[in-house]
């Protein structure tokens, strides 16, 4: 796939402003080698080539996203919440992002205000049948029963086949 990196604000320093070419490549082979090593679920590898993106340019806030999905591979917890929390100081707005930790707090029944705020956040951003079934899932955690049923209900109706099972498990809760 492509990667775009966005130059909001940045500070570059001198071996960037006189010639990024070659980082910018670098970068770019890096960004390759991850989703390669991600792909065949090398996690250890996908973490250090990790590191060496954001040692190349640490304005490069995807990187985080990268790491928190790499985590989830690795099932740790708090890798996962580190780098979320990491994309959201820096992109408040970013959907998934904020759909992703709301998830992993409610499942593990952890800051259930504060998911609830983030996938209402995200919701609000993008309707995706994925961050319903977030909103969803939080609002049974919390016996909003009604509004659980409805937003779970419509994440059925748009999700991809994949997410099925999973919505249906939240569904069948709140129907319980």
């Amino acid at each position: 796939g492509e990667v775009y990196v966005e130059f909001n604000d940045w500070s570059f320093s001198e071996e960037w402003e006189e010639n990024p070419l070659p980082r910018l490549v670098e970068l770019r082979e890096l960004n390759a080698r991850f989703l390669t090593e991600f792909e065949a679920q090398d996690w250890e590898a996908a973490l250090q080539t990790c590191q060496e993106i954001l040692s190349l340019a640490p304005q490069f806030w995807q990187v985080y996203l990268y790491q928190a999905f790499v985590y989830e591979g690795l099932d740790n917890y708090l890798g996962v919440v580190e780098n979320y929390q990491q994309v959201l100081m820096r992109q408040p707005d970013n959907h998934l992002a904020l759909n992703n930790l709301a998830y992993h707090y409610l499942l593990k029944e952890v800051q259930i205000s504060q998911a609830l705020e983030m996938a209402e956040r995200a919701v609000a951003l993008d309707r995706k049948a994925i961050y319903l079934d977030t909103l969803g899932y939080g609002y049974y955690l919390v016996g909003r029963l009604a509004e659980a049923k409805e937003l779970l209900e419509e994440a059925l109706t748009t999700a991809p086949e994949a997410a099925h099972e999973e919505i249906t498990e939240h569904l069948n809760l709140v129907l319980e």
